[in-house]
């Protein structure tokens, strides 16, 4: 089965979570463990080691982190040579959600569908003024214009 983890600095993961139950429905966002390093505690290392540990023989984790030079992902990045653990970094919501609705409750990751998701999350990241400016992307929308 394919779980998954958000680990994150500060309560960002958790933050991810709630939205996700708000987008997907609880029992999606059920699925997700979540490691809020440095907040209490709670080691983050040993957390995610654990975690890692836990997992059945069939079962496979992936991690969503927040920054790729980031402490939490130079935690998780040594579990990416593991078979069954796939660590994406610079993850945001549209990401998180994507890969959830493909992959929530199936039996196995495909690492095809998490490159492409991957590919499309980066297109999310956006500066909307130029957006509002441009003919191009949205015809040049004024206030005045619905963005929806």
């Amino acid at each position: 089965m394919v779980k998954f983890l958000i680990a994150t600095h500060g309560d960002l993961a958790s933050g991810f979570k709630s939205s996700l139950g708000i987008i997907l429905g609880k029992e999606m966002a059920d699925l997700v463990e979540t490691v809020n390093a440095f907040t209490r505690d709670e080691n983050p290392k040993e957390a995610i080691d654990n975690l890692i540990a836990s997992l059945g023989k069939g079962d496979q984790l992936v991690i969503f982190s927040d920054w790729m030079n980031g402490s939490v992902n130079q935690i998780c990045t040594p579990h990416a040579s593991e078979d069954k653990v796939y660590v994406v970094t610079g993850a945001n919501l549209p990401l998180i959600c994507e890969v959830l609705g493909d992959m929530g409750g199936a039996a196995r990751v495909s690492e095809n569908a998490l490159r492409a998701a991957v590919d499309r999350a980066k297109n999310e990241v956006r500066y909307v003024n130029d957006l509002f400016r441009s003919s191009e992307h949205l015809g040049g929308l004024t206030d005045e214009d619905s963005f929806f």
